[in-house]
């Protein structure tokens, strides 16, 4: 007896509704009326009751009334602040185009802080004409009451119908829809695009081995030599300007006096740059002046506290040391002219330049097939159908989808 009584008020599971899955948009789409349009019609009843309400204000014959002037000076003022921020509210009061989740919520949203911001800048001009007026601002009273009920109504249907999880739905279900229609199109393209692909693969091997082989070549080979030749070279320039440096930094205190003294540019640019100054001196005439610095340190005219030392210094850059080193130093500049010039004339780096930037762009042209044959590829749609199946149930649909392409 307690089994059968606990049998009647025990609930039935609900019976699942069978839906063919290509018919799943349209019954989908058939769910998510809410009664929106209706809601929205009555929107728009309350706006041209507005209207009507607010010419019925303006019309008003307050001069007629048998009350104080200063009264009805009081309400005339209130009235025209009241009409301008009632028709300035009328303004926003028009539905949006699309009955979605998003434009509805905006709309109102708007409109609620507009009505809010309206009944909070009109409190006083409302109570102020009261005295005078009362039909047709209770009219308008009521008419802004039923309309603030109604985006309140809106907005909680919305909320709770979860709108927007239905439109994702449907929006899903459409690609999946237009995804399955282009199949036979779509593979046309991908076996073009397949063949494309191995045409590109096949060109990247081909010119990347004649890149590697031209690494190895007689023209890279020469190249190499010819760095190496260039750096050795400048290396040996650097050496004998760091060796003239020194030489001439030792004496330059007293090749400053002399300067001076003589008021020589050639002793000036030896102190400045030793090297330069060196290969522009044509018969070697620092050698006299040298000799002349030599005499006015032994003379006593130029001071130097270890005189025998500087003497020793200067005599150590004579004629023939100063011969020698110009003589390596434009052996070594001619050197490094030539290989500057035979490196210049190589064509290693260019023609590899040029081999690499094609391999560059083959392998863009490989990687926007490969991103165009991902695209088009036929998915795996049963996660995707699967989803759909649990986003029906969080909206409390008890649906059987039949005839679902679950391998796309």
């Amino acid at each position: 007896m307690l089994d059968f009584l606990k049998s009647l008020f025990r609930q039935k599971p609900k019976e699942k509704q069978k839906v063919d899955f290509y018919e799943l948009a349209s019954w989908l789409s058939s769910k998510m009326d809410f009664g929106l349009p209706g809601d929205f019609e009555r929107i728009n009843e309350i706006r041209e009751k507005l209207a009507k309400s607010l010419s019925g204000l303006e019309k008003v014959d307050i001069d007629s009334m048998k009350v104080e002037e200063k009264l009805k000076g009081y309400v005339r003022g209130n009235r025209k602040a009241y009409v301008q921020s009632l028709r300035m509210f009328l303004s926003w009061l028009t539905p949006p185009e699309k009955l979605d989740h998003k434009s509805v919520t905006n709309f109102c949203r708007n409109l609620d802080e507009e009505l809010q911001h309206f009944n909070k800048k009109t409190v006083k001009n409302f109570y102020m004409m009261k005295n005078l007026i009362g039909n047709e601002l209770e009219e308008i009273r009521k008419s802004l009451k039923e309309l603030d009920s109604l985006l309140k109504k809106v907005s909680s249907k919305v909320r709770e119908k979860s709108l927007e999880l239905m439109e994702d739905v449907l929006s899903r279900l459409r690609g999946i829809y237009s995804f399955l229609d282009g199949k036979a199109e779509r593979d046309s393209r991908l076996d073009g695009l397949r063949k494309k692909r191995d045409s590109i693969a096949k060109s990247i091997s081909a010119l990347g081995k004649e890149v590697d082989d031209f690494r190895k070549g007689k023209s890279f080979t020469e190249l190499s030599r010819l760095k190496v030749e260039r750096d050795r070279y400048g290396a040996e320039i650097a050496k004998i300007s760091g060796r003239l440096n020194n030489r001439f930094a030792i004496i330059s205190r007293p090749m400053r006096k002399l300067a001076k003294m003589y008021r020589d540019k050639l002793l000036e640019s030896y102190l400045k740059d030793p090297c330069q100054a060196l290969l522009s001196d044509t018969g070697l005439k620092i050698s006299e002046l040298l000799e002349s610095l030599k005499r006015e340190i032994n003379a006593g005219k130029i001071q130097e506290k270890n005189k025998e030392k500087m003497v020793s210094a200067i005599e150590y850059l004579s004629s023939k040391y100063l011969s020698t080193e110009i003589a390596g130093i434009k052996a070594a500049k001619e050197g490094l002219e030539k290989c500057n010039s035979e490196i210049s004339a190589n064509r290693f780096e260019q023609e590899l330049s040029e081999k690499t930037a094609r391999l560059t762009r083959m392998e863009q042209d490989l990687a926007s097939v490969d991103e165009e044959i991902t695209k088009l590829s036929s998915r795996e749609i049963r996660e995707d159908i699967s989803c759909i199946e649990q986003d029906l149930k969080k909206l409390g649909f008890e649906v059987e989808v039949e005839n679902a392409p679950y391998d796309g």
